[in-house]
């Protein structure tokens, strides 16, 4: 409870002092705004003509276990210009911290790092981490220790050039803050359209090092949980979630017996739904078609559950079921969603990006979206682009999606949980009926 009101008091002093590309621990940011503003920029900058993108993932080694209290102290009082009182007691709260490992009778003296799983602990790092590209020229983001520089050009050397000369800059942060960056998992990736054939003649110069070691070019990476290629198409993502979801699905037949219709749809949202629902606005670029066989796997299961004996005649029967059983065995595969308040994936992805919009039109200040007429509900004006590589962008989608919606929605009367509802109920209303034949 200490640490908590700590963190409260805190947080209302220094929040607003913090670098505003920092996106953890931090309210109205999250892993999802991070890589909104990460996969935007990329998808405008690519669609230039012969533009592309190189980015470095870097990793720190033991980032919190390794962070230098004094330096910290100093951070808070230098950089923050806390109040004395507040950095004698965050001074005291870190000094003489032992550590013990479980079934370990003796205690350890534990002089740096700052306590993990804490309230504060989180706070604590991103104050101390907070200068680490106060010298950096090119665009980043932070996510606690996940740091991603990146920059862009239609000259790929120049875009190592840059690349290296951040790097640097970084290492030598590194090494004055007493922290320790990871070489062997510290990874560049240049992201490009689908069509780029121009890197295939830069390929040997692009080189980068720091530490004396070589940087590994990669063409996937996964940040912040989001598995991303080089020409941001998301198969990777795509792949993971099918294969997630079907193993998630595997578990939910072991024990569907036992389950009531209340406990199952409960363990559906938390289990499996969770899988697909991470970050889908950015990630669901593919065609409905290729997202059904991902929503085709739910659907099995929920027909398994409402209905094991036609499923077990389905099997037993096989390949040789004649046509006239199929006419009689017809399921409305939508009822059985609409009775357990579940969404398709194609209709979670629509919902969610409603969300962005929404959040984006009420951002004060916000000048990406401009509004055609003077609506209740505004049309946005979408957004022009060179390539279609661009369309998968979240904010084209976005925009897309949002003026399908009817123009009644008084969207300046509406806070954000109305406005999902009124979106759910047009999602609901205009469902078509979905059969499965047995």
């Amino acid at each position: 409870m200490f640490e908590k009101v700590l963190f409260n008091r805190l947080q209302i002093r220094l929040d607003n002092l913090l670098n505003q590309n920092q996106h953890a621990y931090r309210i109205g940011k999250s892993c999802q705004t991070a890589m909104y503003k990460f996969t935007k920029d990329v998808y405008e900058a690519i669609d230039k003509p012969n533009f592309k993108v190189g980015a470095i993932f870097i990793d720190l080694t033991k980032a919190f276990d390794s962070v230098n209290r004094k330096l910290l102290i100093s951070k808070l009082m230098k950089n923050f210009k806390l109040e004395p009182d507040y950095v004698r007691i965050i001074k005291s709260y870190l000094e003489n911290r032992v550590i013990k490992i479980k079934g370990d009778s003796k205690y350890y003296v534990n002089p740096t790092g700052i306590p993990q799983g804490s309230a504060l602990g989180p706070l604590l790092f991103s104050l101390f981490i907070n200068d680490i590209c106060d010298d950096v020229e090119i665009e980043y983001i932070l996510y606690a220790d996940d740091l991603v520089v990146y920059t862009s050009d239609s000259n790929v050397m120049k875009i190592i050039e840059k690349l290296q000369h951040t790097i640097s800059k970084i290492d030598n942060w590194c090494n004055v803050n007493f922290a320790k960056m990871n070489y062997s998992k510290t990874e560049y990736m240049i992201f490009h359209k689908q069509n780029d054939k121009s890197l295939k003649t830069s390929q040997e110069n692009m080189v980068l090092k720091v530490g004396g070691q070589f940087l590994k070019r990669v063409f996937e990476f996964k940040y912040l949980g989001v598995r991303l290629d080089s020409t941001l198409s998301f198969k990777s993502q795509y792949k993971y979630v099918s294969n997630k979801t079907a193993s998630k699905l595997g578990f939910m037949y072991g024990v569907k017996r036992y389950l009531s219709v209340n406990v199952m749809k409960c363990m559906m949202n938390a289990y499996v739904h969770s899988v697909a629902n991470y970050c889908i606005e950015v990630w669901a670029v593919q065609t409905n078609v290729m997202l059904q066989s991902i929503q085709s796997k739910v659907d099995r299961f929920i027909i398994n559950f409402f209905v094991p004996i036609i499923t077990k005649k389905m099997k037993r029967l096989g390949k040789k079921l004649p046509a006239i059983v199929l006419a009689r065995n017809k399921i409305n595969v939508s009822e059985l969603r609409k009775l357990c308040n579940f969404y398709t994936i194609q209709e979670r992805r629509d919902l969610f990006l409603a969300k962005y919009i929404f959040k984006l039109y009420n951002e004060t200040g916000n000048n990406e979206l401009i509004a055609m007429g003077n609506r209740e509900m505004p049309i946005f004006r979408q957004i022009t682009h060179m390539s279609s590589t661009y369309e998968n962008c979240i904010l084209f989608r976005g925009i897309r999606m949002w003026n399908t919606l009817p123009r009644f929605i008084k969207i300046a009367e509406l806070g954000f949980t109305k406005f999902v509802e009124i979106v759910k109920l047009e999602i609901e209303k205009n469902r078509i009926s979905d059969y499965y034949y047995y």
